[in-house]
């Protein structure tokens, strides 16, 4: 991956059992509080580039979830996953190291938008 670091075998098993293990009834909180966490990046002037990238990913996933209702349960489940590995501050790099925290959660997003991209390209910008 360009954009940052990539995953490894581990991580990606590791994390479709995490996504098989997301129970849909969070949605509502992940969404709310996956706004909540965009803002605050966005109220801070000097993103980098791994930032903005996120964001705008952030968004199409949350996009995705919000105008499509009848989405399957298990694209359902990726995109809550990206959204909830976003929420949590101290992951695999935790957020608050400058430069670097939010690399890994660029992974994870850029993977499961690999995952769904070819159904829901639509969203996201070339």
């Amino acid at each position: 991956m360009e954009k940052g670091m990539q995953l490894t075998k581990e991580d990606i098993n590791k994390y479709r059992i995490e996504i098989d293990e997301i129970d849909l009834k969070e949605k509502d909180y992940i969404l709310k509080n996956s706004l909540f966490k965009i803002n605050g990046l966005l109220a801070n002037t000097k993103l980098d580039q791994f930032q903005i990238i996120l964001v705008q990913e952030i968004n199409a996933l949350h996009n995705i979830l919000r105008t499509n209702p009848n989405l399957e349960i298990s694209i359902q489940q990726k995109i809550l996953f990206a959204l909830k590995y976003f929420l949590q501050g101290q992951d695999d790099i935790p957020d608050d190291i400058p430069g670097v925290g939010f690399i890994d959660d660029l992974a994870v997003v850029d993977w499961v938008i690999r995952e769904i991209k070819d159904q829901y390209s639509h969203y996201f910008k070339a």
